[in-house]
């Protein structure tokens, strides 16, 4: 979570939350398993589209998993 924090500028928690849904995780799941509120997460996901550009859970998943620092540590 910390090498996504920092690549994309995005909180500690919003990281957390990434990390979750790029997993496989639902925004209900990942929710549930941070012991924050689905509209915590939801508000949570609607900053980290800002900072990432992105606008769909898909798009971000996609960006997370092209990123070089994320295929070099799943390889």
């Amino acid at each position: 979570a910390q090498t996504i924090q920092h690549l994309f500028g995005i909180t500690r928690a919003e990281a957390k939350l990434t990390e979750m849904l790029v997993a496989g995780m639902t925004i209900e799941e990942a929710a549930m398993e941070l012991e924050i509120s689905k509209h915590t997460a939801r508000q949570q996901l609607k900053s980290i589209f800002e900072k990432t550009g992105t606008n769909r859970q898909s798009l971000l998943i996609k960006l997370v998993m092209s990123t070089p620092i994320w295929l070099s540590a799943r390889t």
